[in-house]
């Protein structure tokens, strides 16, 4: 099972950079800042937000892929 919370060394590595650049992406607003009262991040806001930078929106149907959503908004369908 995954942990939903991370330590800040995990939530980096688990975004593929650095520690250093993890605290500039939340000083800048790109990531979540740790959950209230503690030192762990919360895998699952980590997500929206890179979901959020990725311009994939959560809200839409999963099953449709990120290649489908492009292509329709490359032709003008959605």
């Amino acid at each position: 099972m995954t942990p939903r919370l991370l330590t800040k060394q995990t939530a980096a590595a688990y975004c593929g950079i650095s520690p250093v650049t993890f605290d500039a992406w939340i000083r800048d607003g790109l990531l979540p800042p740790p959950i209230t009262g503690h030192r762990r991040y919360d895998r699952r806001a980590i997500d929206l937000a890179l979901d959020k930078l990725s311009n994939l929106d959560s809200t839409e149907d999963q099953s449709q892929s990120a290649y489908e959503r492009r292509r329709k908004r490359k032709h003008g369908q959605g």
